[in-house]
């Protein structure tokens, strides 16, 4: 639309094509043919495409993006919004005491939407396996279209409540509400999205249990900062939950290590500072296309 005379960088949050076909809710091999023709043609004709995690970014080179033409620019959180509580000011979190949890009580959080590609359905049998789990309290907080499904399904279950999306500024209490970050996704979607609410758990000194594949940018994440467990497995997500609510100690070592991680990797200085050199070496090197094509253009240089 801007002419051969700008270069253009494409940043790819979710790739929602292929998530609609893989899980379901669009079907049809010709359909999906049609819609990925005008896809692979708009993706190749960008000077960069960015998405937020290796596997994304190499669905995107399957796509016709040239490696070249690639780069991996993932998320950023705002470390000094987003920080771990500790000690006192963590047990006297105004959620806690707003939801009526006890100081000894493990609070289990799910937060975020609520729809076909988390996978939702199996937090709730892990909640019937660990139901007798008098210590587990299970915060779900969000919004979304699998919500009445959910609250519904766990109307007979002890210690299930379910809180409305929270405002940011309240974002961090609410983070460190959660003893465990729960992270549930389906194996369809393994490689085509990567939740945000990931980088507000690290910032936040969080533990999470994630369902993933071992080779995603998720599921490694999950391996050093809590739990990986394979989509769909509801006993290991239970026995997982109950390993971490089990081992305080280690939950605190590896909160300590999540923000670390969030330090070195995620933060908004470090993640803007590699876009910004990156987009001056686009700069510079898509030069010499743009002067060739003002050059030999009858219309004014702009």
């Amino acid at each position: 639309m801007c002419g051969a005379q700008t270069l253009a960088w494409l940043h790819i949050q979710d790739f929602e094509l292929d998530a609609a076909f893989e899980l379901g809710l669009l079907k049809g091999k010709w359909m999906r043919a049609i819609a990925e023709r005008p896809e692979r043609w708009l993706l190749q004709s960008f000077e960069r495409v960015s998405s937020i995690s290796e596997a994304m970014l190499g669905r995107a080179i399957n796509k016709g993006v040239r490696k070249d033409c690639a780069e991996l620019l993932p998320n950023w959180v705002d470390l000094s919004a987003i920080y771990p509580q500790t000690g006192v000011q963590r047990l006297r979190n105004p959620y806690r005491q707003e939801l009526g949890i006890k100081c000894e009580e493990i609070v289990l959080l799910y937060s975020g939407s609520m729809n076909k590609k988390q996978g939702l359905e199996l937090l709730v049998a892990t909640m019937e396996m660990l139901r007798n789990r008098k210590d587990l309290v299970w915060v779900i907080g969000g919004e979304g279209p699998g919500k009445a499904s959910i609250v519904d399904s766990t109307q007979d279950l002890p210690r299930v409540l379910h809180v409305e999306l929270q405002p940011y500024d309240r974002m961090n209490d609410w983070l460190n509400l959660a003893d465990i970050h729960l992270v549930p996704q389906k194996k369809e979607a393994a490689d085509l999205v990567l939740p945000s609410k990931v980088l507000g758990i690290l910032a936040s000194g969080g533990t999470m249990v994630a369902t993933s594949s071992a080779n995603t940018t998720l599921g490694r994440i999950a391996e050093q900062t809590g739990r990986r467990v394979n989509p769909g497995d509801a006993k290991a997500l239970a026995k997982a939950i109950a390993e971490l609510s089990d081992k305080e100690e280690e939950r605190r070592a590896l909160g300590e290590r999540a923000r670390k991680i969030a330090e070195e990797n995620y933060g908004i200085n470090s993640v803007l500072g590699r876009f910004e050199s990156k987009a001056l070496s686009t700069l510079e090197h898509g030069g010499t296309k743009i002067h060739n094509h003002a050059k030999n253009s009858s219309s004014p240089e702009s």
